[in-house]
């Protein structure tokens, strides 16, 4: 069991890396004020800090707000939540408790948050919780004190706390006998040098123009006021095109104030065409954070070619998708759009294209002339609305419509002529859908609608024409599917939490078009997929929902999701076998098999497979998958049931070296016979090994550019030629010395070491002209580095939690070496540091620097044995000092 908690903690420590916020590649001109913000937070001086950044729109508060988050919150564990656009999400219905309850779950304190129903409730509740954890939060785009109070709190910080917000007001905060500090940062406008690189990024891709175009780049970069937003989206409008186009361009702009950054960006609008411009208003009215596949249905219906539009979108920096196919959008890119709307009809919003502020909806539907509205939605909280027949039925140009806490009255009959994409979520009102018409829908999700029956919705469903989507969630009544072959249409279909659905008509197998399934907490009794002509089914989702299914062959379906959940039921009965006919999906290429406690061995599986992941504590066999010789991704994960330390394993993994296309492996606690060669694998990059016996190992190939090794006992491999490897990762070593002096590493850039309390006791390093990155924690029996040379390119060092560490031997320099109790810094052996990180090694009680250095810019030292700190005016660029947890300390 202990070693199972150590895989656990890695895996924690991997999923914490989720809350890391994703980043343009390549910034530019970011660095110093980086290092500024990361100064004035100082992590590491305990005390409780609010840092304010405040600057104009588009200057880039955001983007160094995530930077530092990235950076900083590794030290804050699971407590730390990064929450964007404050601003825009408090403005909606219900907005800042939404934002509360993000907080809460987010710092891991989620229990009992669907109770909060009023800002008062909330910051009591997160009162509460500040109070008792050390937490990282950032506040992104506050416009008001309100804001910080309601998501802070009145009350007292835990001790370290650190809190980061972004504003455009430099006076937003008003807050009344703060407890904590309060530091104000502005936010510094880009370079001329770095706007100019930025500028030539995105409009030549490359850090400088063409000599011809020396002279009109720069004039037009002297007009974006030098704000990064109105670069990229300037820049990338004008990439590839004529001259003319430029000239034309720089005139608009000398056109318009310095500080005008609305019509600046307006420029970059006005050249979409028509079908663009009604893609990037919807987004910046209704779809910021969604997904975009409900979206691209809707648009191409409406003739708005929506592939095109989103990768024009896209190129032209208006947009951006994020990781999960959402969209993307900077607030001044959305507050254009929302504004261009606005000016349609200042005065009048019946008059306007969207509308998506509460009261401005309310008293439009109120008014009874009719609507030149196309999309809407409407939120109303805490009041529950009835919208009349008559009413609605003044929208005549409506496409979409989003609806919550609201229902209708009357005859719908032709109410909804050119409705689109309909959502609507009564939250348990009774609903009358009399005579409503829906023939021409194609995204329809139907939430918590109380009354709608069988009968109803499939009465309902029957008449449309193009349905392609139909999500159906909480509608209790609903108890089976009815004949779908008449919704031939439709290709994605979801049911969640319809607890009252028992059955999935069989006529399902007749949706041809169908492309995703979800079924998710339905208490299905029985599901079977007669597969007639689902030929195009990709994803089918089953969670605790099914108690007997039965499939055949499934072309080309991902089988990943219902694998995963069939087998973790406790009811599931398998009797130590996969039954499913997995070898009968001959398309399918990847496979995830997680969690398969019951499970002794493998099925036969197809060989289209490009990815498989096992990940299986009670697997017996390692079956031979010599035949699977088109996997690039092969991840066997084996190890041993609860309260059992080993599980015995037959057969062996000798045939992985047949798998010529493979790119990733990692094998973890597979007691067979290793591989006694990979050198086959001539497109192999990572390689993981993890429990397995490395003696073995003679000959691993040299394209490999990543090897992490773990409960390992031996690193002979690494004497063959790995002369590409770039990152190495050694985790609880099994072995007393690691020495990696002699082994031909040119290339490696990143070495990491960490023990968790094993025997490792001397590390030696030398050889690695390239090293960049060395961090070593967590080994309580190693007492010395040995270094070999000179560390040429080390730029970061980190050496944490080793209690025995309490010297550095320079084999090279005669008669240099840490003295028993005192660590010598030896400048000319790490010319190049940058990024000194001691903490919490309690051998050490004294650091002698010796020689000057001219690189290190950040030294951090902790612990409570620390004594001495000699030498610290060689350090003649340092930059950040930052000493915790030290109280004996002198500095000499």
């Amino acid at each position: 069991q202990g070693e199972l908690i150590k895989l656990v903690v890695e895996e924690v420590v991997k999923k914490l890396k989720t809350k890391q916020k994703s980043m343009t590649e390549h910034l530019i001109g970011i660095d110093d004020q980086v290092v500024a913000v990361k100064n004035l937070l100082d992590v590491g001086s305990g005390g409780k800090r609010l840092i304010q950044i405040h600057g104009m729109g588009g200057i880039g508060k955001t983007t160094l707000a995530k930077v530092v988050f990235n950076e900083l919150s590794t030290h804050f564990g699971k407590c730390c939540c990064f929450l964007e656009d404050v601003r825009e999400k408090s403005s909606r219905t219900d907005g800042l408790v939404g934002l509360q309850k993000k907080l809460l779950s987010e710092i891991g304190n989620a229990a009992g948050t669907g109770s909060i129903d009023a800002t008062d409730n909330g910051m009591k509740r997160i009162e509460e919780t500040l109070r008792r954890k050390k937490v990282l939060i950032v506040l992104d785009d506050v416009d008001k004190s309100e804001q910080v109070e309601k998501l802070v709190g009145k009350g007292a910080l835990f001790l370290g706390s650190r809190v980061l917000i972004t504003t455009r007001n430099e006076n937003v905060l008003q807050i009344t006998r703060p407890k904590y500090e309060i530091v104000k940062y502005e936010m510094k406008v880009m370079s001329s040098d770095h706007a100019f690189q930025l500028f030539s990024r995105h409009a030549f891709n490359s850090d400088s123009p063409p000599d011809d175009d020396f002279g009109i780049s720069k004039k037009i970069l002297s007009t974006t006021g030098r704000l990064p937003l109105t670069i990229e989206v300037i820049g990338s409008m004008l990439r590839n095109e004529r001259k003319e186009a430029w000239k034309e361009t720089l005139d608009k702009l000398s056109k318009t104030l310095l500080e005008d950054v609305y019509n600046k960006l307006k420029i970059s609008y006005d050249a979409l065409t028509f079908q663009e411009q009604q893609i990037f208003l919807d987004i910046a009215c209704f779809f910021i954070g969604e997904k975009k596949t409900n979206a691209i249905y809707m648009w191409d219906d409406c003739g708005l070619y929506p592939i095109r539009g989103i990768e024009v979108l896209k190129r032209m920096c208006l947009i951006k998708i994020g990781k999960g196919n959402e969209f993307l959008m900077h607030d001044q890119l959305r507050d254009l759009g929302r504004g261009i709307v606005n000016n349609e009809n200042p005065m009048n919003p019946e008059e306007r294209s969207r509308l998506w502020i509460k009261d401005e909806v309310l008293d439009t539907i109120k008014t009874k002339k009719m609507k030149n509205v196309q999309a809407m939605v409407l939120e109303p909280f805490p009041p529950k609305v009835h919208i009349k027949s008559e009413e609605i039925g003044r929208f005549e140009k409506l496409r979409f419509l989003k609806l919550e806490r609201g229902t209708f009255v009357g005859d719908l009959m032709d109410c909804f002529p050119k409705l689109t994409w309909f959502g609507w979520s009564a939250f348990d009102l009774k609903c009358e859908m009399t005579n409503m018409c829906l023939k021409n829908v194609v995204v329809l999700q139907f939430s918590s609608i109380a009354g709608l029956d069988d009968t109803e919705l499939w009465s309902l469903i029957k008449e449309t024409r193009k349905l392609k989507v139909l999500e159906l969630k909480w509608c209790h009544n609903i108890t089976t599917t009815g004949d779908l072959s008449r919704c031939s249409t439709l290709e994605r279909l979801t049911f969640r939490d319809c607890v009252g659905l028992r059955t999935i008509d069989s006529s399902i197998g007749k949706l041809k078009h169908l492309i995703e399934l979800t079924v998710d907490g339905c208490n299905l009794i029985d599901l079977l997929v007669e597969i007639g002509e689902l030929q195009n089914l990709e994803r089918v989702i089953l969670k605790g929902c099914c108690e007997n299914f039965k499939c055949k062959s499934l072309p080309g379906l991902s089988l990943e999701s219902i694998l995963e959940d069939l087998v973790r039921r406790p009811n599931a009965n398998l009797k130590g076998q996969l039954t499913f006919e997995i070898a009968l999906l001959p398309p399918l290429q990847r496979l995830v098999l997680r969690g398969l406690y019951g499970i002794r061995e493998l099925p036969a599986l197809p060989i289209s497979l490009t990815h498989l992941e096992v990940l299986c504590m009670s697997l017996q066999v390692v079956p031979d998958l010599s035949n699977l010789t088109n996997l690039v991704e092969l991840d066997l994960h084996g190890g041993f049931e609860y309260g059992k330390q080993d599980i015995i394993h037959t057969g062996d993994s000798r045939w992985i070296g047949k798998l010529s296309k493979l790119e990733q492996l990692r094998l973890c606690h597979l007691h067979v016979p290793s591989p006694i060669e990979l050198t086959s694998l001539r497109q192999l990059s990572q390689l993981h090994l993890c429990g397995v016996n490395l003696q073995p190992f003679t000959q691993v190939p040299s394209s490999l550019l990543k090897i992490n090794l773990k409960k390992f006992n031996s690193i002979a491999l690494l004497s063959s030629n790995v002369k590409n490897l770039s990152d190495l990762e050694l985790w609880h070593p099994q072995v007393e010395e690691i020495i990696l002096d002699g082994l031909q590493l040119p290339n490696l850039r990143k070495l990491w070491v960490y023990d968790d309390g094993g025997p490792l006791q001397r590390f030696i390093l030398s050889g690695m002209k390239m090293l960049k990155k060395f961090a070593i924690w967590e080994c309580p029996k190693l007492d010395e580095i040995h270094i070999a040379g000179v560390l040429e390119s080390l730029e970061v060092l980190r050496i944490n939690e080793c209690k025995s560490f309490g010297r550095f031997m320079y084999v090279e320099i005669h008669g240099k070496s840490s003295h028993e109790s005192s660590l010598i810094l030896e400048s000319r052996v790490f010319n190049k540091l940058r990024d000194l990180n001691l903490q919490n090694n309690q051998k050490i009680l004294g650091i002698q620097v010796v020689g000057t250095s001219e690189s290190l810019e950040e030294l951090v030292l902790s612990g409570d044995h620390l004594q001495s700190l000699g030498g610290l005016s060689n350090l003649k660029n340092l930059k950040s000092l930052r000493i915790h947890s030290c109280p004996e300390l002198r500095i000499d």
